[in-house]
């Protein structure tokens, strides 16, 4: 009872401490991941609550006689999108930390062959030596955290079986026990089908780009398409920068086209790239001159990627000169806010037919 005592005593005074420690950590590995273009779903970062501590002196009396034993009291859990990043991230986290190996665990090594369940990596780690010699990590010097990482697939296993009070039955039917295992399998499966299908389409993107290059008549329209096209098209990149000019705006170089439906080229029979490459050097006067109108007045604090295939589609619904008919466009593809849909439509007739007038028919 002394040392559990002596332990709780530690607890209450250093709790801060860890807090501010764990906070520090969860911060460095945003970092590492952000710096190594790793997507997760979540970060986040826990303590290890009082009663919580008890149980675990209390199931483990006589392993701990400090606090800075019990190697949890701060604790960062990091949800994958995808299974393989777990172990992406596992390299990165032992190239940035010390880590404990003797307490730390790949839950995944520790099932047989023949049995499906609870998949996770649990990283004990401590500042590197390096590290902890600068300033604003000195005072975390000999902690200890855990960093669990797993996807989120194997997280909503664990949370499920948690809540199920599944870890704490001795003995389970053989029926119930079957379908936990034929559950876990599937999860297994979905969780690689994932990976599968992220690398599919990685590969499919990458001949996208060749095909835009060697076959553009036969390359049909599709979000890919599109998005490789406005990322590597010169056209595009020129008109681009010309139309953030205009806007007196940054040009946005995140890469990812706006959110137009290819079903809206396909409206006015654009069918394949080459379909839009040609069109978009035909009305590329109409594009600049009618952005010029449209933007009239108007403050813009960044341009997107792409924005001249919006003028595209933009200059292609006035056209019509229908105020009726584009008002069917809009309500077809959920185009623009509700209350000023007759009044962008007006508009854009007005400003086709101030075009037609000083350049002539399109």
């Amino acid at each position: 009872m002394a040392v559990y005592r002596d332990i709780m005593e530690q607890y209450d005074t250093q709790i801060h401490l860890y807090d501010a420690f764990a906070g520090k950590i969860r911060d460095l590995l945003s970092e590492i991941l952000n710096s190594n273009q790793i997507r997760i779903h979540s970060l986040q970062y826990r303590l290890k609550d009082e009663n919580s501590l008890t149980v675990k002196l209390f199931d483990s009396v006589g392993r701990y006689s400090h606090l800075n034993e019990v190697t949890d009291i701060a604790g960062i859990r990091i949800i994958t999108y995808f299974h393989d990043d777990v172990y992406k991230i596992a390299d990165l986290i032992e190239q940035e930390f010390k880590v404990d190996r003797l307490n730390s665990i790949d839950k995944k090594a520790l099932l047989a062959p023949d049995r499906f369940g609870y998949l996770s990596m649990h990283h004990i780690v401590s500042l590197s030596p390096a590290r902890s010699k600068l300033t604003e990590y000195k005072r975390f010097r000999g902690l200890k955290a855990e960093i669990q990482t797993r996807s989120i697939l194997q997280h909503s296993w664990a949370e499920i079986e948690h809540d199920l009070g599944y870890k704490s039955k001795q003995e389970i039917p053989k029926a119930i026990m079957r379908r936990f295992f034929r559950l876990a399998s599937l999860l297994e499966i979905a969780d690689q089908e994932f990976v599968n299908i992220r690398d599919e389409l990685g590969r499919y993107e990458r001949d996208t780009l060749k095909r835009i290059e060697s076959t553009p008549q036969l390359l049909k329209l599709d979000k890919t398409s599109l998005n490789a096209f406005v990322c590597n098209n010169k056209l595009v990149d020129r008109l681009d920068r010309e139309l953030a000019s205009i806007a007196n705006a940054p040009l946005c170089e995140y890469g990812r086209y706006p959110p137009f439906s290819p079903a809206l080229f396909k409206y006015f029979q654009i069918e394949t790239i080459a379909d839009l490459a040609t069109k978009l050097e035909q009305h590329c006067d109409e594009i600049i001159a009618f952005a010029i109108k449209s933007m009239a007045n108007r403050r813009f604090f960044r341009i997107m990627r792409g924005i001249s295939l919006h003028y595209l589609t933009v200059l292609l619904i006035a056209s019509t000169r229908n105020v009726e008919q584009i008002l069917v466009i809009f309500d077809k593809f959920k185009i623009g806010p509700k209350a000023h849909l007759a009044e962008d439509a007006q508009l854009f007739v007005e400003i086709y037919e101030s075009i037609l007038n000083r350049q002539g028919t399109l």
